[in-house]
Order: structure tokens, then C-alpha cells, then sequence
């Protein structure tokens, strides 16, 4: 890891015990509980404060430890909030292990920069990371603020399990990428273009597509209208595809694309292929243990429920896969891609 003794960001991260500043992040440790408000001592003058919200449906506990982010000094009142946890997760319930575990050193991941801090920003990957001032460009970057909010694709320098600090560098990807884009092919692309190319990287979040000397970023989520675990399963390196564009960011070359928009959304005219109170044929996709899955042509699929009404001769969690049934279409949910239906026979016609 690059050291810049002009720029200690360790330091300016974690900072000294006996005095905190607004936004540096430290570890403290629950002393009291008072009715909505939790006290934490953080090693300064004074006890910090924040509320007993932000342990969602847990209780917090006098002793546990908590990593904690300053947000006011006012004071002798220190207020701070959980930071560098999981967002879905409550500091009780889940484990530094458990949060990084699928991480690693050198893995390249994408996030969205949340705010930021004293000596770089604070970027959540799944997990809140600190990306130093120093390891965001090539070049200094004086305006941070500029990044809140922002999509940044990063490589995780250090996982620090003793501090629990994940480090990013946005700098050494850069410096591996050409000096100059590919500026005659960027003046080329535009929005809604239809394009091919050649997928160079695949990552847990989407594939790189080379486009003839500029990528574009092919997230998992517009490959395919039908959910996949992972973008292997559907694309290889080196597999060549055309996608469309989808956004360009002129200020940072970034160029997002997709595969499945170049199909018909096949939810887009749902009401008319199986409109409500009508019956179809579908054919048993999967059993889960509060309903069993219809897919009734490709990409749609719905839920008979254990609970609701179904034929009580042939109760649909008795069904094998790829049995075929017929069913009644109940409600529609067409922006959650939901169908609720009725099992009317085990087979078509009966």
C-alpha cells in the first residue's frame, strides 16, 4: 500500500483517543441506556450520544462495542451515529466477520460515496469503506463534495479486522487504464446506440464490455428481465455481445450499458396476456416453503400461496417440478414483477 507521509490517513481517520473531531470515526462502548437515547464512551472529555433507533429491532447493550462516526461537536455534547457497518444490519446482530467476509484484498468492487470525512469519503460497498483523498484520482481532487453520490469503481486496499476499517483506492484502477481514452469513439457513442462488443471482466456486480477501446459497465441487473445469481451465468469473458448504451457521464468517461433492453420487457403488457380473473397454463417452477412458483412463459412467473385457495384434492405443494397446471390469475403487480394466482387443476384440460 502507497505511503504519503504529507497525507496520514490513518491518522486522519481513526484520530486520538482523548479528542475527536466532527466526522472521524472511533470505536466506542455503551455505558448507559436512557430511555431513547444511547450513551457512548468514546474516550473523550465527555460521553457521545445517539439514538436507540439506530439498533432497528435489537436492544443495545451496556459493553458492547460500537464503531461509531462523529457528526457534532457542540460543546460538551458529542453526537454520533453507527458507521461502517452493514446498512441492512444493526451493530448486535452481525459481526465485522460477517460483514467482510466476502470481501478481499486487491477485489475490485463498485459503491456510492455517502459522505464525506475527515481525510477522504466514506464509500458503501455493502459494507461503509473509507476511500482516502489520496487514493481518489491521479490527480489531486480538492472538491469531494462533488463525489457524494457518485458511483465509484474501487479496489480494496487493506481490510483492517483489528480497527474494522475496509480501504479503498480509486487511483491505482485508474492508473492501470489507457493514458488518454479513445476520444474519436467517444465522440461516436450516444445514448440508445445498439453496439458490440467483447466482455473483458466479469465481477459480482455486472461484466466490462470493451467497446473498441472504451468500456462500459453492464450491470447484473440490465442483463437479463429474469433475475440471475450471477453475471457467469450468463456471460464469459471474453463472449462477444451487443448491448445498447445506456448513460454516458461526459466528466468521467464512465459508460453504462445494457443487454436486456434490447428485448421487449415482457411485463410491459402484462394486463393483456393474462388479465385478472383469467385462467392459463403454466408449469410448476419452484417450491418454497410459503408457495409454489408458476412460469407461465418465459420471464413470467407467479405465486400460488400455501395459504390461499387452491384445489384441496391436489394440494399444490404435493406438485413435482414442471408439472403442468392450470391456474387463475388473481392480482398483478406489474412495477414489483408480481403475480398472485389460484390453482385451479394439476393438469391442463382437467
Amino acid at each position: 500500500m502507497p505511503n504519503h507521509p504529507d497525507n496520514n490517513w490513518q491518522r486522519d481517520l481513526l484520530g486520538a483517543a482523548n479528542s475527536v473531531d466532527v466526522n472521524q470515526i472511533v470505536e466506542g462502548q455503551v455505558v448507559r441506556v436512557e430511555g431513547e437515547v444511547v450513551f457512548v464512551d468514546v474516550g473523550a472529555k465527555s460521553e457521545g450520544s445517539l439514538p436507540r433507533a439506530a439498533w432497528e429491532d435489537d436492544a443495545p447493550q451496556v459493553g458492547q462495542t460500537v464503531i461509531v462516526v462523529v457528526e457534532q461537536v457542540d460543546g460538551d455534547q458529542v453526537r454520533l451515529e453507527p458507521l461502517l457497518l452493514s446498512k441492512r444490519s444493526t451493530p448486535k446482530t452481525v459481526t465485522w466477520e460477517e460483514v467482510v467476509e466476502t470481501f478481499s484484498i486487491g477485489q475490485i468492487v463498485q459503491g456510492t460515496v455517502v459522505r464525506r470525512i475527515q481525510g477522504g469519503l466514506i464509500v458503501d460497498i455493502g459494507a461503509n469503506a473509507f476511500l482516502p483523498e489520496t487514493e481518489l484520482d491521479t490527480e489531486p481532487s480538492p472538491e469531494l463534495d462533488n463525489f457524494i453520490g457518485r458511483d465509484l469503481e474501487c479496489e480494496i486496499l487493506q481490510i483492517d479486522h483489528d480497527r474494522r476499517i475496509l480501504v479503498l483506492s480509486r487511483r491505482q484502477l485508474l492508473q492501470q487504464q489507457p493514458a488518454a481514452p479513445n476520444e474519436s469513439l467517444l465522440q461516436e457513442l450516444a445514448e440508445g446506440q445498439v453496439r458490440r462488443g467483447i466482455i473483458r471482466r466479469i465481477t459480482n456486480y455486472g461484466a466490462f464490455v470493451d467497446l473498441g477501446g472504451l468500456n462500459g459497465l453492464l450491470l447484473i441487473t440490465n442483463m437479463s428481465w429474469d433475475r440471475i445469481r450471477h453475471p457467469s451465468d450468463l456471460v464469459s469473458i471474453g463472449d462477444e455481445v451487443e448491448v445498447v448504451i445506456l448513460r454516458i457521464d461526459q466528466a468521467t468517461n464512465q459508460i453504462s450499458v445494457g443487454l436486456k433492453q434490447l428485448s421487449p420487457d415482457p411485463w410491459e403488457n402484462i394486463e393483456d396476456r393474462f388479465p385478472i380473473g383469467s385462467t392459463a397454463t403454466g408449469t410448476v417452477y419452484q417450491q418454497m416453503t410459503y408457495g409454489t412458483f408458476i412460469e407461465l412463459a418465459p420471464s413470467i412467473i407467479g405465486l400460488v400461496p400455501n395459504e390461499g385457495p387452491s384445489n384441496e384434492a391436489l394440494p399444490i405443494a404435493d406438485l413435482d417440478l414442471n408439472t403442468q397446471v392450470t391456474v387463475e390469475v388473481i392480482s398483478i403487480d406489474k412495477t414489483g414483477r408480481k403475480m398472485l394466482l389460484k390453482l385451479v387443476s394439476g393438469k391442463a384440460g382437467e
